[in-house]
């Protein structure tokens, strides 16, 4: 249980500091796409590539794609 709990933890922590990447680099800016990913990535390996944490963190990377894409769409 332990073990959740600091897998939610960490992605937790990741989205605070994605709001403040955003912030700095801007939803369109490769830097931060490239931040996120290796973020993620970085997650990914921790864990082990535990299957459910891999597939969290590809959601994470896909909510945050559709956000902007639908931000992009509604200008």
């Amino acid at each position: 249980m332990e073990a959740w709990q600091s897998v939610f933890r960490d992605i937790l922590n990741l989205m605070g500091q994605a709001n403040q990447k955003l912030q700095e680099l801007g939803p369109q800016s490769y830097e931060y796409w490239l931040w996120l990913s290796n973020e993620l990535a970085m997650i990914e390996v921790k864990y082990d590539r535990n299957r459910l944490v891999v597939l969290i963190c590809e959601d994470v990377f896909q909510f945050q794609q559709e956000k902007f894409e639908n931000m992009e769409v509604k200008k």
